[in-house]
C-alpha cells in the first residue's frame, strides 16, 4: 500500500512521508555508530481497537521484530503505556526489551510508589469509578500503578461529561497526579512514572556519541518524545493536525514495511 503524502505540521516545517524521505533517513543511520529503534505498540504495531483487551498477538509483527532482534546492527525496544506482562504475551520475541507504563516498568521491574501517590491513585480511581461508571461507553482500566478512563465507545455528550469528571477527581490531588491524553483515553499517572521520553533519553545516554534513534508512535503521549528527539528520526503514525514528528506513515502496516526496510538496509 502506498503511504499517504499529506503534510503534517512540525513547528515551522512539514512532516513528510518516511518512505519519500528514505534516502535522508538511511543516510542519517549510516553515519551513526549505533542505531536503536523504539516503538509504541497500540496504534503503531497493531491497529487501535475499541478495547485493549481484544488485541491479540500478531504473527507478522513478531516475525519482523524477530529479524530486527537478530540484526547485530540494530537494537529494538517497545515503549508503551501497557503493562510489561501484557506486552510479553502480545509480542513474545526473545531478547526484546519492554518498557511499560510509560517507562514506569522496565523488563518487568515495577516502580515503587510513595504512600501519598498510592493514596492519591486509590482515591481518584474510586471517585472516577463511582461517577463514570454510570456513563454509557465509558469504562476504567486499572493498571495498578495508574488508571485509564476509556471513552472510545461513548457518545459526544458522555465523553464531555467524562472529561469534566476526570478533571474534578484529579483536582484534589493535582500536586501528585497528572493526566496524559491518548486516543479516546485519559490516563492518570503518579509522579514516579518518568514518561516515554525519559526511557529513550536514558537509553541514548548509554550509547556512543552520535548514535541514532528511530522513534515511532501514534499518540499524544508520543509527542513529548518527538519534541525531545531533535536531530533524530521521529515518525508519527496516522493523521494528526499538528505533530512534532519529522516524518509520518499512514498506518501500522506501513510501520512494518518501514521496519522491514530498515532491517534489510542494515543487515550484517
Amino acid at each position: 500500500m502506498k503511504a499517504k503524502t499529506a503534510a503534517r505540521v512540525r513547528k515551522g516545517r512539514a512532516a513528510v512521508s518516511a518512505f519519500d524521505a528514505w534516502p535522508e533517513i538511511a543516510a542519517r543511520l549510516r553515519r551513526a555508530p549505533r542505531r536503536a529503534i523504539f516503538l509504541d505498540f497500540d496504534g503503531t504495531l497493531v491497529k487501535t481497537q475499541r478495547s485493549p483487551r481484544v488485541v491479540r498477538s500478531n504473527a507478522r509483527v513478531n516475525r519482523v521484530l524477530e529479524r530486527i532482534e537478530r540484526n547485530a546492527n540494530l537494537s529494538v525496544a517497545i515503549v508503551s503505556g501497557r503493562r510489561v506482562i501484557e506486552l510479553r504475551k502480545l509480542i513474545p520475541v526473545r531478547g526484546l526489551r519492554y518498557h511499560g507504563l510509560h517507562g514506569g516498568e522496565r523488563d518487568g521491574r515495577p516502580i515503587r510508589l510513595s504512600r501519598i501517590s498510592r493514596r492519591a491513585l486509590e482515591c481518584a480511581q474510586a471517585a472516577a469509578q463511582e461517577r463514570v461508571g454510570k456513563l454509557r461507553g465509558v469504562w476504567i482500566e486499572d493498571k495498578k500503578f495508574s488508571f485509564c478512563v476509556h471513552y472510545r465507545g461513548a457518545a459526544a455528550g458522555a465523553a464531555r461529561r467524562a472529561a469534566r469528571i476526570v478533571k474534578q477527581v484529579v483536582a484534589p490531588w493535582s500536586r501528585v497526579l497528572h493526566v496524559v491524553s491518548g486516543k479516546r483515553i485519559w490516563e492518570v499517572l503518579p509522579p514516579e512514572v518518568p514518561g516515554k521520553f525519559a526511557v529513550v533519553e536514558r537509553a541514548l545516554a548509554r550509547m556512543p556519541r552520535g548514535s541514532a534513534a528511530v522513534y515511532i508512535g501514534d499518540d499524544d503521549s508520543d509527542e513529548a518524545v518527538f519534541a525531545g528527539l531533535r536531530g533524530q528520526i521521529t515518525v508519527r503514525v496516522g493523521a494528526a493536525r499538528r505533530t512534532s514528528a519529522r516524518y509520518f506513515v499512514a498506518e501500522p502496516s506501513d510501520v512494518l514495511r518501514l521496519l522491514s526496510r530498515l532491517e534489510r538496509e542494515f543487515r550484517a
